[in-house]
């Protein structure tokens, strides 16, 4: 059968008007299942969220203890004359037992920030305080205070974002530590620091 130019022009017209139709359909049908998707994934990380909050609450307040009592040790080690007493066998002890116990809550950031101190701690007990000329204060300061931040971060004390990454330089804790390398050369802190309340 043989068409003549003019029948094959609406046949065409009518055949793309088609595939446009068929084209727009699954495009609108993709767009749909997509964020069906999505509001499912948000309804899940909501039950989630629901769960993991009051389990963080609860396990949280150990851990920020031992690492808030640390950093204060730190800053107030020198205070009055005072050698650097800070036992850190008992806080690598703490962290570690709190982390068999309750690892499994923590973020990614708060994750990764965890083992960057259990592995700084692991060295600093290995080699004791007396001979750590290769870790400074203001290392060991800035692991503790990443983690104080992060579980802060968890809990959604700070926004997500919302503080400076770099605690060693005034962070969102305000906090300071000497660059000093053996941490038996810690300068004393000023006096003002006494009075400073922790985080």
């Amino acid at each position: 059968m043989n068409l003549s130019p003019s029948q094959l022009v609406p046949s065409l017209i009518a055949l793309i008007g088609v595939v446009l139709s068929v084209l727009a359909a699954v495009l609108t049908t993709r767009h749909q299942v997509a964020g069906e998707i999505q509001k499912i994934h948000h309804q899940v990380l909501a039950v989630y969220a629901q769960h993991l909050s009051p389990a963080r609450l609860q396990a949280y307040p150990e851990l920020f203890s031992v690492i808030s009592a640390a950093v204060k040790e730190i800053d107030y080690a020198k205070e009055a004359g005072r050698e650097l007493e800070i036992e850190w066998n008992r806080i690598f002890q703490q962290v570690n037992d709190w982390d068999n116990q309750h690892g499994l809550l923590l973020a990614k950031e708060s994750g990764d920030a965890c083992y960057e101190l259990r592995l700084l701690l692991a060295k600093v007990t290995r080699k004791g305080a007396g001979s750590l000329a290769d870790l400074s204060l203001k290392n060991v300061g800035a692991k503790l205070v990443r983690l104080e931040v992060a579980l802060r971060e968890d809990l959604g004390v700070y926004p997500l974002g919302d503080r400076n990454p770099d605690p060693s330089n005034r962070g969102f804790t305000g906090r300071t530590f000497p660059d000093v390398g053996p941490l038996e050369n810690m300068p004393a802190p000023p006096s003002t620091r006494a009075t400073t309340a922790g985080v």
